[in-house]
Protein backbone atom coordinates (compact mmCIF):
# COMPACT_ATOMS: atom_id res chain seq x y z
CA UNK A 1 0.00 0.00 0.00
CA UNK A 2 0.81 3.57 -0.05
CA UNK A 3 1.31 3.72 2.98
CA UNK A 4 3.74 1.16 3.92
CA UNK A 5 6.13 2.50 1.29
CA UNK A 6 5.82 5.68 2.63
CA UNK A 7 6.64 4.72 6.11
CA UNK A 8 9.82 2.90 5.26
CA UNK A 9 11.03 5.75 3.42
CA UNK A 10 10.41 7.73 6.40
CA UNK A 11 11.43 5.04 9.00
CA UNK A 12 15.44 5.57 6.46
CA UNK A 13 15.31 8.71 6.87
CA UNK A 14 15.01 8.92 10.62
CA UNK A 15 17.44 6.35 11.14
CA UNK A 16 19.99 8.14 8.64
CA UNK A 17 19.41 11.75 10.66
CA UNK A 18 19.49 9.87 13.97
CA UNK A 19 22.95 8.52 13.13
CA UNK A 20 23.73 11.73 11.86
CA UNK A 21 22.37 13.74 14.33
CA UNK A 22 19.93 15.55 13.09
CA UNK A 23 17.22 17.10 14.95
CA UNK A 24 14.56 16.20 12.37
CA UNK A 25 14.91 12.56 12.96
CA UNK A 26 12.66 12.65 15.74
CA UNK A 27 9.70 14.13 13.34
CA UNK A 28 10.72 11.50 10.49
CA UNK A 29 10.43 8.25 13.38
CA UNK A 30 7.15 10.06 14.57
CA UNK A 31 5.62 10.19 11.10
CA UNK A 32 6.73 6.71 9.87
CA UNK A 33 4.74 5.04 12.69
CA UNK A 34 1.88 6.79 11.93
CA UNK A 35 1.90 5.73 8.57
CA UNK A 36 2.36 2.03 9.54
CA UNK A 37 -0.12 1.76 11.67
CA UNK A 38 -2.11 3.52 8.95
CA UNK A 39 -1.04 0.94 6.64
CA UNK A 40 -2.48 -1.89 8.81
CA UNK A 41 0.51 -4.38 8.88
CA UNK A 42 2.06 -5.42 11.94
CA UNK A 43 5.57 -6.09 10.20
CA UNK A 44 5.51 -2.72 9.14
CA UNK A 45 4.42 -0.74 12.50
CA UNK A 46 7.39 -2.87 14.02
CA UNK A 47 9.73 -1.58 12.00
CA UNK A 48 8.77 1.77 12.90
CA UNK A 49 8.71 1.05 16.61
CA UNK A 50 12.35 -0.64 16.58
CA UNK A 51 13.62 2.55 14.33
CA UNK A 52 12.24 5.06 16.97
CA UNK A 53 13.73 3.08 19.64
CA UNK A 54 16.91 3.41 18.27
CA UNK A 55 16.45 7.18 17.93
CA UNK A 56 15.57 7.27 21.30
CA UNK A 57 18.88 5.42 22.30
CA UNK A 58 21.12 7.98 19.93
CA UNK A 59 19.07 10.77 22.72
CA UNK A 60 20.16 8.72 25.63
CA UNK A 61 16.50 7.94 26.65
CA UNK A 62 17.63 4.43 27.17
CA UNK A 63 14.32 3.65 29.68
CA UNK A 64 12.04 4.97 26.67
CA UNK A 65 13.80 3.48 24.20
CA UNK A 66 13.14 -0.07 26.31
CA UNK A 67 9.12 0.29 25.96
CA UNK A 68 9.21 1.24 22.82
CA UNK A 69 11.58 -2.04 22.21
CA UNK A 70 9.07 -4.10 23.76
CA UNK A 71 6.01 -3.28 21.89
CA UNK A 72 7.57 -4.38 18.62
CA UNK A 73 9.50 -7.43 20.26
CA UNK A 74 5.80 -8.40 20.65
CA UNK A 75 4.67 -7.96 17.13
CA UNK A 76 7.56 -9.54 15.94
CA UNK A 77 6.80 -12.64 18.00
CA UNK A 78 3.79 -12.80 16.54
CA UNK A 79 4.26 -12.10 13.09
CA UNK A 80 7.08 -15.19 13.90
CA UNK A 81 9.50 -13.03 12.20
CA UNK A 82 12.75 -14.30 14.13
CA UNK A 83 15.17 -12.78 12.07
CA UNK A 84 13.76 -9.21 13.00
CA UNK A 85 12.98 -10.07 16.74
CA UNK A 86 16.90 -10.77 16.64
CA UNK A 87 17.88 -7.36 15.90
CA UNK A 88 15.17 -5.80 18.29
CA UNK A 89 16.51 -7.76 20.81
CA UNK A 90 20.17 -6.71 20.47
CA UNK A 91 19.07 -3.33 20.48
CA UNK A 92 17.07 -3.85 23.95
CA UNK A 93 20.19 -5.34 25.28
CA UNK A 94 22.15 -2.36 23.77
CA UNK A 95 19.60 -0.08 26.37
CA UNK A 96 20.19 -2.33 29.08
CA UNK A 97 24.33 -1.75 28.79
CA UNK A 98 23.65 1.28 29.15
CA UNK A 99 21.61 1.03 32.39
CA UNK A 100 24.02 -1.52 34.24
CA UNK A 101 21.61 -4.44 33.71
CA UNK A 102 23.89 -7.14 32.78
CA UNK A 103 21.62 -9.76 34.24
CA UNK A 104 19.09 -9.09 31.71
CA UNK A 105 21.24 -8.03 28.94
CA UNK A 106 23.00 -11.26 29.37
CA UNK A 107 19.82 -13.35 29.05
CA UNK A 108 18.53 -11.85 26.33
CA UNK A 109 21.53 -11.74 24.10
CA UNK A 110 21.27 -15.59 24.67
CA UNK A 111 17.64 -15.24 23.05
CA UNK A 112 18.80 -13.02 20.23
CA UNK A 113 21.56 -15.61 18.99
CA UNK A 114 19.00 -18.21 19.27
CA UNK A 115 16.91 -15.93 17.01
CA UNK A 116 18.86 -15.24 14.74
CA UNK A 117 20.40 -18.46 14.42
CA UNK A 118 16.73 -20.35 13.91
CA UNK A 119 16.62 -17.20 11.40
CA UNK A 120 19.60 -18.13 9.68
CA UNK A 121 20.95 -14.44 9.74
CA UNK A 122 24.05 -14.32 10.24
CA UNK A 123 24.69 -10.88 10.61
CA UNK A 124 22.57 -10.78 13.32
CA UNK A 125 24.40 -14.05 14.66
CA UNK A 126 28.08 -11.98 14.61
CA UNK A 127 26.06 -8.98 16.00
CA UNK A 128 24.84 -10.72 18.94
CA UNK A 129 28.78 -11.94 19.33
CA UNK A 130 29.40 -8.19 19.38
CA UNK A 131 27.08 -8.27 22.28
CA UNK A 132 28.15 -11.21 24.24
CA UNK A 133 32.01 -9.80 24.45
CA UNK A 134 30.59 -6.78 25.38
CA UNK A 135 28.82 -8.20 28.02
CA UNK A 136 31.62 -10.33 29.11
CA UNK A 137 33.92 -7.29 28.97
CA UNK A 138 31.15 -5.65 32.19
CA UNK A 139 32.31 -8.58 34.01
CA UNK A 140 35.76 -8.59 33.73
CA UNK A 141 35.94 -11.74 31.76
CA UNK A 142 38.03 -11.10 29.12
CA UNK A 143 38.92 -14.33 27.99
CA UNK A 144 34.87 -14.58 27.03
CA UNK A 145 35.16 -11.82 25.55
CA UNK A 146 37.87 -12.39 23.51
CA UNK A 147 36.33 -15.73 22.34
CA UNK A 148 32.48 -13.88 21.47
CA UNK A 149 34.31 -10.76 19.57
CA UNK A 150 36.76 -13.08 17.43
CA UNK A 151 33.52 -14.88 16.25
CA UNK A 152 31.82 -11.88 15.59
CA UNK A 153 35.07 -10.70 13.75
CA UNK A 154 35.63 -13.55 11.77
CA UNK A 155 31.86 -14.28 10.85
CA UNK A 156 31.24 -9.98 9.52
CA UNK A 157 34.30 -10.65 7.71
CA UNK A 158 32.92 -13.37 5.59
CA UNK A 159 29.86 -11.55 5.70
CA UNK A 160 31.84 -8.69 4.17
CA UNK A 161 30.79 -6.60 6.32
CA UNK A 162 33.23 -3.87 7.23
CA UNK A 163 31.55 -1.73 9.75
CA UNK A 164 29.89 -4.81 11.58
CA UNK A 165 33.45 -6.16 12.12
CA UNK A 166 34.89 -2.54 13.22
CA UNK A 167 32.51 -2.50 16.42
CA UNK A 168 33.73 -5.65 17.56
CA UNK A 169 36.92 -4.29 16.88
CA UNK A 170 36.31 -1.11 18.94
CA UNK A 171 35.75 -3.77 22.14
CA UNK A 172 39.08 -5.77 21.19
CA UNK A 173 40.88 -3.20 21.92
CA UNK A 174 39.55 -3.35 25.82
CA UNK A 175 40.62 -6.60 25.79
CA UNK A 176 44.20 -6.24 24.32
CA UNK A 177 44.23 -3.50 27.10
CA UNK A 178 43.27 -5.50 29.73
CA UNK A 179 45.93 -8.65 28.73
CA UNK A 180 48.50 -5.61 28.87
CA UNK A 181 49.24 -5.33 25.08
CA UNK A 182 49.76 -1.78 24.52
CA UNK A 183 50.53 -1.19 21.06
CA UNK A 184 47.65 -4.34 20.11
CA UNK A 185 45.25 -2.09 21.86
CA UNK A 186 46.05 1.11 20.04
CA UNK A 187 46.51 0.28 16.62
CA UNK A 188 42.64 -1.66 17.14
CA UNK A 189 41.84 1.90 18.13
CA UNK A 190 43.15 3.96 15.71
CA UNK A 191 41.93 1.56 12.87
CA UNK A 192 38.17 1.51 14.41
CA UNK A 193 38.92 5.42 14.45
CA UNK A 194 39.71 5.93 11.10
CA UNK A 195 36.97 3.99 9.51
CA UNK A 196 34.19 5.73 11.33
CA UNK A 197 35.41 9.15 11.19
CA UNK A 198 35.44 8.05 7.55
CA UNK A 199 31.84 6.85 7.36
CA UNK A 200 30.59 9.22 9.85
CA UNK A 201 29.33 7.06 12.85
CA UNK A 202 29.92 9.41 15.74
CA UNK A 203 29.27 6.76 18.24
CA UNK A 204 31.79 4.50 17.59
CA UNK A 205 34.17 7.57 16.82
CA UNK A 206 33.38 8.57 20.28
CA UNK A 207 34.41 5.60 21.70
CA UNK A 208 37.36 5.41 20.07
CA UNK A 209 38.41 8.57 21.56
CA UNK A 210 37.52 7.22 24.79
CA UNK A 211 39.50 4.07 24.43
CA UNK A 212 42.87 6.71 23.00
CA UNK A 213 42.79 8.03 26.39
CA UNK A 214 43.10 5.30 28.47
CA UNK A 215 45.72 3.57 26.05
CA UNK A 216 47.29 7.52 26.74
CA UNK A 217 46.70 7.53 30.61
CA UNK A 218 48.11 3.55 31.36
CA UNK A 219 51.43 5.04 29.11
CA UNK A 220 51.48 8.54 31.42
CA UNK A 221 51.22 10.57 28.51
CA UNK A 222 48.98 13.21 30.04
CA UNK A 223 49.16 15.60 26.92
CA UNK A 224 47.83 12.85 24.29
CA UNK A 225 44.93 11.53 26.93
CA UNK A 226 43.94 15.09 27.28
CA UNK A 227 44.04 15.96 23.77
CA UNK A 228 41.87 12.80 22.89
CA UNK A 229 39.22 13.19 25.32
CA UNK A 230 39.46 17.25 24.25
CA UNK A 231 38.42 15.21 20.76
CA UNK A 232 36.12 13.37 22.48
CA UNK A 233 34.57 16.53 23.98
CA UNK A 234 34.20 18.37 20.88
CA UNK A 235 32.74 15.26 19.22
CA UNK A 236 29.76 15.41 22.01
CA UNK A 237 29.19 18.91 21.70
CA UNK A 238 28.86 19.04 17.71
CA UNK A 239 26.73 16.17 17.67
CA UNK A 240 24.36 17.73 20.76
CA UNK A 241 25.44 14.57 22.78
CA UNK A 242 24.70 15.39 26.47
CA UNK A 243 24.79 12.10 27.83
CA UNK A 244 27.77 11.84 26.26
CA UNK A 245 29.76 14.75 27.96
CA UNK A 246 28.28 13.63 30.95
CA UNK A 247 29.95 10.14 29.92
CA UNK A 248 33.44 12.06 30.07
CA UNK A 249 33.24 12.96 33.39
CA UNK A 250 34.95 10.31 34.91
CA UNK A 251 37.61 10.20 32.13
CA UNK A 252 38.05 13.67 33.33
CA UNK A 253 38.52 12.72 36.62
CA UNK A 254 40.58 9.77 36.06
CA UNK A 255 43.11 12.01 33.84
CA UNK A 256 43.20 14.93 36.90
Amino acid sequence: SRYDIHAERMRQRAALRGILGRPEARADAKEALQLARQSGLRRVEAQALKSLAQLLQFEGKRDSSVLVLQQAEESYRRGHDRSQLATALLWHVNALLGQGDLGTANQLVRQALVEAQAARNQFAVAAAYTAAGSIAISLNDYPSASQSLDRSIALFRQLGDSAGEMKARDYLAVTALAAGDIPAARRQTLEVLKWYQRTGESLIEFSAYRNLAIIAMHEGNWSAAEKALSDAHALAWRMKRPLWSAELNYDDARLA
